[in-house]
């Protein structure tokens, strides 16, 4: 059969292929795969990222820009939730928080805590209680971002709620997304 050099490069194109080993040219130590048109990559079904591949499996991102208040000395639960399913349990789960807090009271503070599936404190919950962080209002009346970093062992493929709690300290009201600030919480699960 005869081909021309256009249908011979589609066939090339389309065609599948079937490697042990893919190695760069002498001296070069990027491969790379596709153009800048390139979106996805997908592996089948029970293959995991090799090294250098990247250990994110999946991101679940909330956010809220609705003020909530509490007067409340023990922590709230608040509309900034989110759900992730691990795909194992032996992955961790990287929580990332952004929270906008405010107490309106001088010698007040406003304090934020993460809670698993509303039972288990991420922060500390016992004698003063400060969670993940507070904003403390010693007379300036500011409005504080707090931003948690927080790496969770789950051990469970089960559906996990994470959800931001909040209280105040001493005096005052606890505003989380104080005048409509955004706040988030993401979620990562990474590979163990």
């Amino acid at each position: 059969d005869h081909y021309t050099i256009r249908e011979y490069i589609r066939n090339f194109i389309m065609s599948k292929l079937e490697a042990n080993t893919i190695d760069t040219i002498s001296g070069s130590n990027t491969l790379t795969l596709g153009s800048s048109n390139l979106s996805t990559i997908n592996m089948a079904s029970g293959v995991s990222p090799g090294t250098g591949m990247g250990k994110i499996l999946q991101v679940v991102n909330s956010k809220i820009t609705t003020q909530e208040t509490t007067t409340s000395t023990s922590f709230v639960a608040t509309q900034l939730s989110l759900n992730i399913t691990p795909i194992s349990s032996s992955n961790k789960i990287l929580l990332l928080g952004n929270s906008a807090l405010y107490n309106n009271a001088s010698a007040g503070a406003a304090i934020m805590n993460i809670f698993r599936d509303s039972s288990t404190s991420l922060g500390k919950n016992g004698g003063e209680a400060w969670g993940l962080g507070y904003v403390y209002n010693g007379g300036n009346n500011i409005v504080g971002q707090v931003s948690p970093v927080y790496l969770d062992t789950p051990s469970t493929t089960s559906q996990i709620n994470y959800k931001v709690y909040i209280r105040r300290y001493n005096a005052g009201t606890c505003h989380i997304s104080y005048d409509g600030t955004p706040s988030t919480l993401t979620a990562l699960e990474v590979s163990a």
